[in-house]
Parts: C-alpha cells; sequence; structure tokens
C-alpha cells in the first residue's frame, strides 16, 4: 500500500464523514456531533471504496494489489507483481516469484480480440480499487460427449 492509495480512500472518506454528519444536522437528528460522525463514518468508508476507483484513474494510480489472485504459472501469491509500461487500458505485470507475465485490464476489453491472449490476460472486478481479478483468457470448459 502507497501514500496515494491511502490518500485516495482518506481524503474522501473524511469529507464524506463530515458531509454525512451535517446532512443527519440538517435532517434534525439530535445526537451530537462526535456520534453523528461515527455513525456516518462506517457508509462514507464504503462510499469512498466506490469513488477510490475513478480517483486513482484519473490521477493514474494503479489498483491496489492487496487482494490479487495467484499466478497463473507458479500457482502461488507472489510478494509482488512487477509492472511494465504499458497503456491507458492495461497494465503488463510480471510475477515476483517466477517472472511470468500476465496481462492485468483497467477496464473491459470493447471485444474479445482486444486481449490478445498470448499471455494470460485478467480483468478487474468490483471493487476495482482493491485488484480484485478475475480472468477472461479461458475458453469455456468442453461438453465431454458420451457415445
Amino acid at each position: 500500500m502507497t501514500a496515494p492509495h491511502l490518500l485516495l480512500v482518506l481524503i474522501p472518506t473524511t469529507a464524506l464523514t463530515f458531509l454525512f454528519s451535517w446532512l443527519q444536522k440538517l435532517a434534525g437528528v439530535p445526537l451530537s456531533f462526535e456520534v453523528r460522525y461515527w455513525t456516518s463514518f462506517p457508509i462514507a468508508f464504503v462510499v469512498s471504496i466506490v469513488v477510490a476507483w475513478p480517483l486513482a484513474r484519473i490521477f493514474r494510480v494503479p489498483p491496489l494489489m492487496i487482494f490479487s489472485g495467484p499466478c497463473p504459472d507458479c500457482r502461488r501469491r507472489p510478494p509482488g507483481w512487477w509492472a511494465a509500461p504499458g497503456t491507458g487500458d492495461k497494465l503488463t505485470l510480471q510475477c515476483g516469484n517466477c517472472g511470468e507475465r500476465v496481462e492485468l485490464w483497467l477496464k473491459k476489453p470493447s471485444q474479445p480480440s482486444d486481449a490478445g491472449f498470448a499471455v494470460p490476460s485478467y480483468a478487474l472486478r468490483a471493487p476495482k480499487f482493491l485488484g480484485l481479478w478475475r480472468r477472461i483468457d479461458m475458453e469455456p470448459p468442453q461438453r465431454k460427449r458420451h457415445g
């Protein structure tokens, strides 16, 4: 986790917590500021995780890789992924254990042909900021024929 990742969550969380506390006051909730603040915090935190991805894309901050999947080659979760320069829509990552390369699409490929499938390809799934992956280059399972 880097400072930009923390800031992309902390700044919106703080701003939204104050906003929600103020809205509760306008709605006439008869609680102290501290109670309104702490009741608003969980909601603001969840909303900020959702808002963090569009902000990360604007500031070109890669997804938080804390929940990334295992390497498709060595089948282990590496201590880190090395990123090679790529287009704005995808990252080329290299496993920190075995060196296997994978493509991580930051947005959904517009066509299946966009993902070349020369290397294993993954796309982010919600919440994208956390770096959750799903594989997109696997062929559908073959049906067994009887007879």
